[in-house]
């Protein structure tokens, strides 16, 4: 019969979760990103409409309105152009 070793299971837990929360970015409203790749209109400027689970992205150059997936959008974004402010 195999033994487990709870408290290093524990403590592995613990530094992947850790790890995981070190690498979310924070997004907000109507901040302007560029990605990694070209829309087909040609622009890579988007703005975030929606953030959450799921992230609601529109298009700055011919305002079509994507719904991606927070990994998928996570890879995508290649740097933060301008966030907005949230008052105090």
């Amino acid at each position: 019969m195999a033994r487990f070793n709870i408290e290093a299971l524990a403590m592995s837990l613990n530094s992947q979760l850790t790890w995981r929360i070190g690498k979310l970015q924070k997004f907000s409203v109507g901040d302007v990103i560029r990605t990694r790749k070209n829309h087909p209109c040609g622009g890579n400027l988007w703005e975030v409409l929606r953030t959450g689970v799921d992230f609601r992205i529109k298009c700055k150059k011919c305002g079509r309105v994507l719904l991606l997936p927070r990994p998928k959008f996570e890879k995508s974004v290649k740097e933060v152009l301008k966030q907005v402010q949230k008052p105090d």
